[in-house]
């Protein structure tokens, strides 16, 4: 996980957007080690960056919230803000981090939850993405994801049995 987060610390340095980072977004909490260690990677050049985990569950306090499908289950899921959230998100420039990226369902719902709250995602980050490229477009290239960079360390194509 540790080399993860330095791989993807490199790319986005390369890219010279560490600057422009202000919050690390994670939807829920699967990546939340990563999203960790990527911040500890960034604040040695960004001292001022924060970490923002949306909640999937309701622990009360919420200000907005947003629904999605998820590949990984078949009923909807919601990710949720409070006003902390707010308070840390708005007029923040974002990316938004997740552990992996199939669909992309859960980051676009995380994007739209950042709008809400009043922040500007600028990219996205994960461990990897998988999928069919026809199926990810613009993932399974690695370029950019919602007409914005993405950084990744890997790409796993569906295999069909």
């Amino acid at each position: 996980m540790r080399a993860t987060a330095k791989g993807l610390c490199e790319k986005i340095k390369a890219q010279h957007l560490t600057q422009q980072i202000d919050v690390v977004v994670i939807p829920g909490d699967k990546a939340n080690a990563l999203g960790a260690l990527l911040v500890e990677k960034l604040s040695i050049d960004n001292p001022t960056i924060k970490l923002v985990i949306f909640r999937t569950t309701d622990k009360g306090g919420n200000i907005k919230s947003v629904i999605y499908q998820s590949v990984t289950s078949s009923t909807t899921k919601k990710l949720y803000a409070g006003e902390y959230h707010q308070h840390l998100v708005h007029g923040k420039n974002v990316m938004i981090m997740d552990d992996v990226i199939s669909t992309g369902a859960t980051v676009k719902a995380a994007a739209d939850l950042v709008n809400l709250l009043g922040g500007k995602v600028i990219a996205y980050a994960c461990g990897a993405t998988e999928g069919e490229k026809d199926q990810a477009k613009e993932i399974a290239d690695g370029e950019t994801f919602e007409g914005l960079p993405i950084f990744k360390m890997a790409h796993f194509p569906l295999i069909k049995i």
